[in-house]
């Protein structure tokens, strides 16, 4: 459940756009034999707004929105052609949702509503001092029977109020009896920054130099593609990243 900004001026009304967004890593742009994953528009369930994600390797997944939103389209795939002045993989590059809606190229996005990336776009309007929640859920295809009637209602309450019981008592045991309240609360966020922003990072260079074309034993090798003494390192690991993107 996400809950939208505290304005500034609690006096003023205003509308938010929020843009919950899911997409798949691209993995398939790095020369290797790999399915292009997909997303696509889903038939509505319960009245809310769906899209079904296929994945040779993860399988189906579904996603649903509560209140029922407009679903946006592209492909995760970097804008050559605004970047670099060179040809697009994708008519629906990864900026399209931004074009969309910030730029108002109606056609940015696929009008088939499919791609490897989709955001549910919400328009809150917020009354002066007024809190808005959405709900979202991501579930896997196969489990779709058993939560139809309620996929966002009850058993999403079930499964909130577990998560943060949960989390209840995972910070009992690591914050100290001896701070009080205010301390206690300071250094639950503390850590609960640290542990959302903890992610996988894998850093191939060599693989990295190769999808750019670049080989450190070329004589005639690219000028100014960054990395090159690296192409020995090879880096994976859990890391805490502050500035977290994908």
């Amino acid at each position: 459940m996400l809950q939208g900004p505290t304005l500034r001026d609690e006096t003023e009304a205003a509308t938010l756009h929020l843009l919950p967004t899911l997409w798949f890593r691209n993995t398939w742009a790095w020369g290797d034999d790999v399915a292009r994953p997909k997303i696509e528009i889903a038939a509505d369930i319960d009245g809310l707004a769906a899209a079904r994600a296929h994945h040779a390797g993860l399988g189906e997944w579904l996603l649903r929105a509560d209140p029922p939103a407009e679903l946006l389209f592209c492909d995760n795939e970097t804008n050559n052609q605004r970047l670099f002045g060179a040809p697009n993989a994708s008519a629906h590059p990864k900026d399209a949702i931004n074009d969309y809606l910030v730029g108002g190229v109606r056609d940015a996005v696929s009008p088939d509503r499919t791609g490897t990336k989709v955001a549910a776009h919400h328009v809150l309007d917020r009354a002066p001092g007024e809190s808005r929640s959405i709900r979202l859920r991501l579930t896997g295809a196969g489990g779709e029977a058993k939560l139809r009637g309620g996929a966002l209602g009850v058993p999403f309450d079930r499964v909130m109020s577990a998560r943060r019981t949960e989390a209840d008592r995972f910070y009992e045991l690591v914050v100290p009896e001896t701070l009080t309240a205010d301390e206690a609360l300071v250094m639950r966020q503390a850590l609960a920054g640290m542990l959302w922003s903890k992610q996988y990072h894998e850093y191939d260079v060599h693989r990295w130099l190769r999808e750019h074309a670049a080989s450190p034993w070329e004589a005639d090798r690219p000028a100014g593609v960054r990395n090159l003494p690296w192409f020995h390192m090879i880096a994976g690991d859990i890391i805490s990243m502050p500035d977290k993107w994908v």
